[in-house]
Order: structure tokens, then C-alpha cells, then sequence
């Protein structure tokens, strides 16, 4: 059984657009155009704010290939100034340029990357810029300005003056390992060959010293925040310091659950001081204010299955327990119980 597909007849954008897959900067055959608007309300500064989305579907006329973009317009955007005025002496502005977005083929853009600084963002947007453009020898100059940028503004290396040195100084301090040392310095020789021996560079090149300079960011600065960030998650220093046996020194309470532990601490009910006493010792908390009752607890014969556990506490709090234990060894009534928790302390066996 044979089927007849009918060949649909698709209008022409009214402007020229970028083809992400041949380079080609023209117009396309406009699949589909959708807007959609968000109005986004924040009730305590009063405000709202409204964004129009509009995607398109495009195919190239050159390579027929498939293009989604994206723009997005915010309501108080309002163009630029042109620097130029109208007879009646009012500024001329331009219309609004949309933020715009390839969803379809997309260049990586450093729009998804975190802990970078926006000085890098808008270089290396100046150099996808120029590589849509067809300015390929330019995109190479500025892919060398965006790891300048790389080293002085987010890395701080503004010593010594050459960029090759900067590189070398980014090995020294093990920012990267030999392989995208490589990658740099190569970087850095394609950005002066461009430069000063006027080598014209071609678009494949170009798409490769990108992804490079992409990839040299990315270790950088995307990956160290990330790593960053998941080295402090309380979650796995918990789970980890669980696994190990060691206490890792951080609050992993909120601020709120502090205070309410310390408000049960002068509580008239002694198991709400006991609870709120072995909480607050877990997070290394409140120390000089919870040391009393730690011991009060040592002393409890119904809580003795806490009393190696209140050890190790007492032991962990150093001198915040000494000033204490002093006032129980004066203590005529209990001198006792202080000598006990020196003793375990500082594991003393009597025997």
C-alpha cells in the first residue's frame, strides 16, 4: 500500500537567522511560532513582572536542517539608546532585542555553568558571537581574551604580565593538571598566531578552539563550585561521619531548631533539658551552657546508658568542661561526681 505525502508550502521568516548546523546566516521556513507570557507577582515589593516567551521552529533553506529558538523579553525592557535624537530633541531608542536562545542545535553558551564571574560570561558570548557571524579569525582572538579573562578575573592570577605565564602559574597552583595545561597554552598560541602572524583561521578550527575554551571553563570554575558545594552538604558530612564514627563539626540544624533547643534548656521539665542538652552536644553547640547538664545527666542513675556517650562529649569540649569539674571538686556535697568524670576523661584506672 502505498501513501502520498502532499508537500506543505511553509512562509519565510521576515529576517535572517543563523543556521547552528552550516554557519549560514539566512532566512528559513517557519515551521511553528508560539508566544506565551508569565506574569511573575512578588506581593512584598509590590511589583509584577511579566516575560514573553516566544518559540519558533525553523529550517534552514540551505541544509534543511532543523533550528528552535527561543527569545524572551522582560516587561520593563525598554531597548537601547541610540545616542541620537528625534527634531523635537527626544533620545532615540531601539526596539527591544530579545534575549535569545538556540534550544535546537544549541552552542554551549556557559548559561548552565555555575561560580562564574559575568566578565567571562560576555567575553565568551563575544566570541560565539563572532563564530555565528562567520568571523572565524576573531572567535579565536577571543577565545584567547576569554581565558585571559579565566586567569585575572576569576582565578585572581593578575601576575606575571604574559598570559603564558598565568597558565603556568594555574599548574603551579593546581588549578589544572598537565592535559589542560596543553590545552591552554595551545589556546594561547592559536590567540597570538591570529593576532601577530595574521593566521586566518577556518570555521571547523573554530568550533574546536570553543569547545576547548568551553571545557577549560568548565573544570575550572563549574566544577570546582559544584564540588565545593557538595563537599559542604550536610547531608553526606552527616551520612559520612556516621559511616567513620568521627562527628564532623558542623551545625546541621536549622537556625530555628537551635533557638527552640536552647529555650527547652530552661525548661521546668528535666527530660526536655536532657533532650535539648544531647542535641545541642551532637551540633558542638552552646557549650558553656549545656556542659552543666551534660554532667547532671552523668550523674542521673536513670540515664546511665548515656554515660560513655556524655564522656565522649565532655571530652571533645576541652576546656569549656574544666572551669565545671572545678566547682564540683569544690563542692563538698558532690565532690565526688567530679572526680568520676575527671578520671574517665582522662581514662585513669584506679585499679
Amino acid at each position: 500500500m502505498s501513501s502520498h505525502w502532499q508537500e506543505i508550502e511553509y512562509p519565510l521568516t521576515e529576517k535572517a537567522f543563523c543556521c547552528e548546523h552550516c554557519g549560514n546566516k539566512t532566512l528559513m521556513k517557519e515551521i511553528a511560532n508560539k508566544t506565551y507570557i508569565h506574569t511573575d507577582a512578588n506581593p512584598e515589593e509590590m511589583s509584577v513582572e511579566q516575560m514573553k516567551y516566544t518559540w519558533m521552529i525553523l529550517v534552514c533553506c540551505i541544509c534543511n536542517n532543523v533550528n528552535i529558538i527561543e527569545d524572551l523579553v522582560y516587561s520593563e525592557d525598554e531597548g537601547e539608546f541610540t545616542g541620537l535624537y528625534d527634531q523635537n530633541g527626544d533620545e532615540i531608542w531601539t526596539g527591544i532585542i530579545p534575549k535569545r536562545k538556540y534550544l535546537y542545535r544549541s552552542f554551549k553558551d556557559l548559561s548552565d555553568l555555575q561560580g562564574l564571574s559575568p566578565q567571562i560570561e560576555r567575553t565568551y558570548q563575544d566570541a560565539l558571537k563572532c563564530f555565528k557571524l562567520e568571523l572565524y579569525t576573531p572567535t579565536v582572538i577571543m577565545c584567547r581574551k576569554t581565558i585571559e579573562c579565566l586567569c585575572v578575573i576569576d582565578l585572581r592570577i593578575r601576575e606575571p604580565y604574559n598570559l603564558s605565564d598565568k597558565i603556568q602559574r594555574m599548574l603551579d597552583e593546581k588549578y589544572i593538571d598537565q592535559m589542560l595545561y596543553d590545552w591552554a597554552t595551545t589556546l594561547n598560541q592559536f590567540g597570538n598566531n591570529a593576532v601577530h602572524q595574521f593566521k586566518i583561521f577556518n570555521r571547523d578550527e573554530a568550533r574546536h578552539i570553543l569547545d576547548f575554551t568551553y571545557a577549560l571553563i568548565e573544570y575550572c570554575l563549574d566544577f570546582q563550585y559544584k564540588f565545593e558545594k557538595l563537599k559542604n552538604n550536610k547531608k553526606i558530612q552527616k551520612n559520612q561521619s556516621q559511616e567513620s564514627g568521627d562527628e564532623v563539626n558542623v551545625n546541621t540544624l536549622s537556625d530555628s531548631e537551635l533557638e527552640s533547643l536552647d529555650k527547652m534548656l530552661d525548661d521546668e521539665n528535666e527530660l526536655l533539658n536532657y533532650y535539648a542538652a544531647i542535641s545541642l552536644a551532637k551540633e558542638n553547640a552552646k557549650i558553656e551552657k549545656i556542659v552543666p547538664i551534660l554532667i547532671e545527666i552523668y550523674h542521673n542513675d536513670k540515664f546511665k546508658h548515656l554515660k560513655n556517650e556524655i564522656i565522649k562529649f565532655l571530652k571533645e569540649f576541652g576546656s569549656a568542661v574544666v572551669s565545671e569539674l572545678i566547682k564540683l571538686l569544690k563542692d563538698s556535697s558532690n565532690p565526688l561526681i567530679g572526680i568520676q568524670i575527671f578520671l574517665s576523661i582522662f581514662k585513669i584506672n584506679l585499679h
